[in-house]
């Protein structure tokens, strides 16, 4: 997807709450995905993305039921559950700390590389919500 595409595209979609499940999703897997394809339904949304080097990643964003919060990450010796309901911190408040860290610095946390990469997947995620096709980025 094209800087252009992404401009025109209308901020809807995952950009409400679903960006913060593909933020963790970039944080572990990196930059570099390179296909996204997304199903979408009344209660849920469900996004695959895959990387160039083979690595595929899914994101499932539910509306109804439960609001836990957190995600698996699988690797080849073995998994490891993050779940934000159990952290000793709320989320917010890391997050504020974040930016306050980040404003005092005068330079984020996170690499624009890296926000510019959860854009560019929430961008072709919700247009492959739209089409019902696969994206390629």
């Amino acid at each position: 997807m094209t800087a252009e595409q992404m401009r025109i595209r209308p901020r809807r979609g995952l950009f409400w709450y679903g960006i913060h499940g593909i933020e963790m999703v970039v944080a572990a897997m990196g930059v570099g995905c390179r296909r996204v394809q997304a199903t979408t339904h009344d209660s849920v949304d469900v996004v695959v993305m895959q990387w160039a080097d083979g690595r595929v990643a899914t994101y499932r964003g539910l509306r109804k039921g439960h609001n836990q919060f957190g995600g698996v990450v699988h690797r080849e010796k073995g998994a490891r559950l993050i779940d934000y309901a159990n952290t000793k911190r709320p989320p917010a408040a890391c997050m504020l700390e974040a930016i306050v860290r980040s404003l005092s610095a005068g330079k984020p946390d996170v690499p624009v590389v890296q926000t510019l990469e959860i854009v560019r997947i929430v961008c072709a995620a919700n247009q492959s919500r739209e089409t019902g096709q696969p994206v390629t980025l």
